[in-house]
C-alpha cells in the first residue's frame, strides 16, 4: 500500500466514530415535504458498499420499523410504487445506471424520492425536478475519490437514519442512541483485534458465516475484501450454511479456506448450538476458523463497532501487501 494511501485510510478509521455526528449534520438540512399519508414501504436503491450499509440499517431496526424495507441493487424498481412509497437513491458518483433508472421510474410513478450523491447525473436529475438532494462534498476525506467512499460508513449510517427520522419512520431518539456509541467505540481495543483478524485471513479464501441479524456486516466484509484486498471472499447465514455449502467441502481441497464466524451470544440459544455444530464440522474438515464475538453490549453497538473493526482488518491487511 502506498504510504499516502495508508495514511489517508488510517486517519479515516481513527475518525470513524465522529462520522456519525457529521452524517447527521449533512442530512438534517435537506428539506423533505411530509407525505400526506403514512408511507407503506421504503426502497433504498444503491449498490456495492452502500448497499451493505443500507442492509445494516435494515438489520438494526427491523424490530421497530413496521413497514418493509427493500435494498434494491438492480435497474428500475422491484415493483410498481406510488406516493406512499419512499425511494432513497444513493450513488456517490452520480453516474450509476441502475440508480438513475430507479430514480426515473420512481419519479414517473410519483413516489417520494430522496437522492444522495456527490454530483453527476443524479444531482442534475434531482435539481431539475426540485427533489430532496443530499449533496456530499467530495473534497471531504470520507468521500474523496481516492478511497471511493469505502471509509464513509459512519457518515452513511447517520445520513440514512436521519432520512428515516425526518420521514417519521424512525423515532427521533435513535439519533442520540447512535451518537452515544461514539465514546463506547473509542474505548474498544479494535485496532489490535483488527490486526489479529488480518493475520488470520492473510493468503486465504475467506468464508464468513453469521446470524441473519448481521447480514449487512457480513456483506460489508465481503465487499471490502473483494474490492480493497482484491481477494475472493464468500458469505452465508447461520443456520443455512449447515444445510448448504458446508457439505460440499473436501478435506483435501487445494484451496486454503479460513472461516470467520460472527457471533452474538445474546441471541437465540439455538443459534449457539448451530455455531457449535458448524465449528465441529469445520474441525472435521480441517478448515481453520475463528469464532468472533462481536464487540459491544447490544446490536446497535455491535453493528457500529463491527464496521470500525472491519476497517482495521482491511487496513492491516493492506499494510502487509507490497
Amino acid at each position: 500500500m502506498k504510504p499516502q494511501y495508508q495514511s489517508d485510510i488510517y486517519n479515516l478509521i481513527k475518525k470513524y466514530p465522529q462520522q456519525f455526528e457529521l452524517g447527521f449534520r449533512i442530512a438534517e438540512i435537506v428539506q423533505i415535504t411530509p407525505s400526506t399519508q403514512k408511507f407503506k414501504e421504503v426502497i433504498i436503491s444503491t449498490t456495492s458498499y452502500n448497499a451493505t450499509i443500507a442492509q445494516s440499517i435494515k438489520d438494526l431496526f427491523s424490530n421497530i420499523i413496521d413497514l418493509p424495507i427493500t435494498i434494491h441493487q438492480d435497474y428500475d424498481l422491484p415493483h410498481t410504487v406510488g406516493p406512499d412509497s419512499l425511494i432513497i437513491v444513493v450513488s456517490l458518483c452520480g453516474k450509476r445506471e441502475e440508480m438513475l433508472s430507479a430514480a426515473r421510474m420512481a419519479y414517473t410513478q410519483k413516489a417520494k424520492i430522496v437522492t444522495i450523491t456527490t454530483g453527476g447525473e443524479l444531482e442534475v436529475f434531482a435539481r431539475e425536478r426540485a427533489l430532496p438532494l443530499i449533496l456530499l462534498d467530495k473534497t471531504l476525506p470520507e468521500f474523496n475519490p481516492l478511497t471511493n467512499g469505502y471509509m464513509s460508513g459512519g457518515c452513511m449510517v447517520a445520513i440514512l437514519i436521519q432520512i428515516l427520522i425526518k420521514t417519521k419512520i424512525l423515532p427521533v431518539n435513535i439519533r442520540q442512541q447512535v451518537l452515544a456509541t461514539e465514546g463506547v467505540i473509542e474505548k474498544m481495543y479494535l485496532p489490535k483485534l483488527g490486526q489479529k483478524l488480518a493475520e488470520l485471513v492473510t493468503d486465504t479464501t475467506l468464508l464468513i458465516y453469521s446470524p441473519a441479524q448481521y447480514r449487512g456486516v457480513t456483506q460489508l466484509i465481503k465487499n471490502l475484501v473483494n474490492n480493497l484486498l482484491q481477494s475472493p471472499c464468500f458469505y452465508q447465514l447461520i443456520p443455512a450454511v449447515l444445510h448448504s455449502e458446508i457439505n460440499s467441502f473436501q478435506s483435501k481441497s487445494p484451496t486454503k479456506y479460513f472461516t470467520l464466524i460472527l457471533n452474538d451470544t445474546t441471541l437465540d440459544n439455538r443459534l449457539q448450538k448451530n455455531i457449535l455444530t458448524l465449528e465441529t464440522k469445520l474441525t472435521t474438515l480441517k478448515i481453520k476458523s475463528y469464532n468472533l464475538e462481536l464487540p459491544g453490549e447490544n446490536q446497535l453497538e455491535k453493528t457500529l463497532a463491527s464496521i470500525m473493526l472491519i476497517y482495521w482488518m482491511i487496513y492491516w491487511s493492506l499494510s502487509q501487501q507490497k
